[in-house]
Parts: structure tokens; C-alpha cells; sequence
């Protein structure tokens, strides 16, 4: 251990002695934790506190969005894909999100992660297509079908594949997230190969036209 390294300590000590600000935006809310009490909700504004007794946590509650790392599943008629997925969401409960969840935007992205199985298991992969040309699962594409979703996003009537994002919501609700909607961004047929030899994963491969 360097002799400079408790001198280092001292000073860092003697530097959270003093009130430090803390601005909170007006697109975030914020969580103050103070020696181990229950945790307090910040409004956007200008704080100070004391670093040597007390934590200070904001995080964005406006629209935000998470893009799901692709997944292998099986559709309902037995075709291995690849499905990929997005969820646009607001924190509606900072509290929930923040202080009663642990790294709450890894938590969010891995439990919407477990609702995609849920659909695409329960539809077959010609009704899983229909729903990335905008229809909803479960019916055929139609020429009415075709509107500005631009709009319907800037009004929040969007609601991407009304399944899957009704699926999200079940999943993230307790977590003090609202999702605005969900939808896939990607859906490949795809051939799972096993490589053996060295324990060597299961991995996905698109499958080529013929």
C-alpha cells in the first residue's frame, strides 16, 4: 500500500464533510437515501446534501425505450425464429423503479425479455409477419390498415403489436413502469445448431432462401 493512499483517504473524508448541490432535471424525479432510513422521492430542482451520510439517485422518467436482444423461440406451428424486439416506456413510479429494484433499467429490459415467449409460442409465424407489416396478430393485412403511425405515435394512440404490448405491461407494471407500447423489430426463420465438443452453446442461425 502506497503511504500517499491514507493521506488520499483523509482528503476524500474531509471533502464529503462538505454540502455538495444535486440537480434533478425537469425530464428525471430522484430518490434520496439517508443514513439507511426509508427512502425519500425528489421532485426536479436544485438539492444540497451531505455526502457523508446521504446518497443521492435520479433517473429519466419521460419516454424512453429498450431494444431486446434477439431471442431463439418457436412459433405455434413449430418454425425456429429469431424474434427481436422493442419496448418504449415511462417510469410512472420512481420509487417502485428505483428503490425497490435493484439497477432498475437492466431489471426492465431482462423481465420484458420473458413476455416475448409468450406470443410468439402462442401464434404461428404467418400471423407473427402480419404483425410487423402493422396489423395486429391474429388477422390479415389490410389496405385500411395502412395509417400515419408517426401520428399515432406523436398522440400516444400508437400501440406497436397490441399483444405484445399488452404482454409487457402485465410484466412491468409492478415495477413502476408504464409501457406506451411494444413491437418487433426483427423475425427470422432460423436453424439451431448445437456445438458439441466443447460444451459449446446453442446458437441461432438465419436460414438462407433457397
Amino acid at each position: 500500500m502506497s503511504f500517499l493512499e491514507p493521506i488520499g483517504q483523509l482528503l476524500q473524508y474531509v471533502w464529503d464533510l462538505i454540502p455538495k448541490p444535486y440537480l434533478i432535471a425537469c425530464t428525471h424525479e430522484g430518490i434520496k437515501f439517508v443514513k439507511g432510513k426509508p427512502a425519500k422521492k425528489l421532485v426536479p430542482k436544485m438539492y444540497w446534501y451531505w455526502p457523508l451520510t446521504t446518497q443521492m439517485w435520479s433517473a429519466p422518467v419521460v419516454r424512453q425505450a429498450i431494444k431486446l436482444k434477439s431471442q431463439p423461440l418457436c412459433t405455434k406451428d413449430l418454425v425456429p425464429v429469431s424474434v427481436s424486439a422493442i419496448v418504449v416506456f415511462e417510469i410512472s413510479d420512481i420509487m417502485k423503479f428505483g428503490a425497490k429494484v435493484w439497477d432498475g433499467e437492466e431489471t426492465v429490459g431482462e423481465v420484458a425479455e420473458a413476455a416475448i415467449p409468450r406470443i410468439v409460442t402462442t401464434h404461428t409465424l404467418a400471423e407473427l409477419q402480419v404483425s410487423l407489416q402493422g396489423g395486429d396478430v391474429g388477422r390479415e393485412m389490410k389496405e385500411d390498415d395502412e395509417v400515419d403511425v408517426a401520428d399515432q405515435i406523436g398522440s400516444g394512440k400508437y400501440l406497436g403489436n397490441p399483444y405484445l404490448t399488452k404482454s409487457m405491461k402485465a410484466f412491468l407494471r409492478s415495477f413502476g413502469v408504464k409501457v406506451l407500447y411494444a413491437a418487433f423489430t426483427g423475425l427470422a426463420p432460423t436453424q439451431v445448431i448445437h456445438v458439441t465438443g466443447m460444451g459449446g452453446p446453442i446458437l441461432p442461425v438465419a436460414s438462407q432462401p433457397s
